[in-house]
């Protein structure tokens, strides 16, 4: 059992994965509306069959794999056909969606339950394992709220590594594999206070508005080598967002700064937007 590994499934599948695709779809379904198709093409990339033999034979696991890949589609669904756009084929592709996140609640009911109702009375539907098979009966749909919140699992840094470490608060991408550098929700942010840390060196205690989505953060930076607070007060730069949080010389840091930085960290330099633009705004 690791604490890390339970809080990385929680936000990364049910909250980045199965909640932001219902938050999504449901926005968008209330804004365009939807309507069944002539043909269902994604809904057939969920094997339910296979999915019921993982688990009669108690290969949770492995239903589980099966069930989350299948959402990881329905999410790149969303994106390959820019259903936002509101193309003439958009409420077909949104009953198709629809059609998917109930199929999938109903599998994930059992470890889910509380969460499941929700849903099922959103979409207005029975959490039965006979009702796969059945077409959507709901008519209108309201954006869901928030059905999961993000869970943050605190490790506390060692001081001489942050005296010592010039690297401390500043993102490595070297360090970053490729299927998690897919879940980061990168956003602009503007800097409202900088303030200095009792004991530290290297950092910076940053008040960072990301827009009206996520509220006003404090994230911990070790910028303080390279930046003066003037030059980062009122400012905005690129923050990533949903990274666990991290406790750093006492204090809870809920985000990164991105920054370019030479091999041996002597000089970094932030990112920021080449044109204004509203904070919160999402960096793809």
């Amino acid at each position: 059992f690791s604490e890390r590994a339970l809080v990385d499934r929680h936000n990364g599948e049910l909250l980045n994965k199965y909640g932001n695709l219902i938050s999504r779809v449901t926005s968008l379904a209330e804004k365009f509306g939807f309507s069944r198709p002539k043909k269902n093409t994604l809904i057939k990339g969920l094997d339910v069959v296979k999915i019921k033999k993982l688990f009669d034979s108690f290969e949770l696991d492995k239903a589980l794999a099966e069930i989350f890949s299948f959402i990881d589609s329905c999410n790149e669904f969303v994106q390959s056909n820019e259903l936002w756009l509101g193309k003439s084929d958009v409420k077909d592709k949104l009953y198709e969606l629809l059609l998917s996140i109930r199929n999938v609640t109903i599998l994930l009911s059992p470890f889910i339950p509380d969460t499941a109702v929700k849903v099922s009375e959103l979409l207005k539907f029975k959490i039965s394992f006979d009702g796969l098979d059945k077409s959507l009966t709901v008519r209108h749909v309201k954006k869901s709220d928030p059905l999961f919140k993000k869970l943050e699992f605190f490790e506390e840094e060692k001081d001489d590594k942050i005296n010592k470490d010039k690297s401390v608060g500043i993102v490595k991408m070297s360090e970053i594999k490729f299927e998690d550098w897919e879940k980061l929700d990168l956003r602009v942010g503007l800097i409202k206070s900088v303030d200095d840390i009792p004991d530290a060196d290297k950092l910076y205690k940053l008040s960072v508005d990301l827009g009206k989505e996520l509220g006003v953060r404090i994230i911990v930076s070790g910028l303080k080598e390279h930046y003066k607070p003037k030059e980062l007060l009122n400012n905005k730069f690129v923050f990533i967002t949903n990274l666990l949080a991290k406790k750093l010389k006492g204090i809870s840091s809920h985000g990164m700064i991105l920054a370019a930085s030479s091999d041996n960290h002597s000089k970094v330099v932030l990112l920021r937007p080449d044109k204004d633009i509203a904070v919160g705004s999402r960096i793809s």
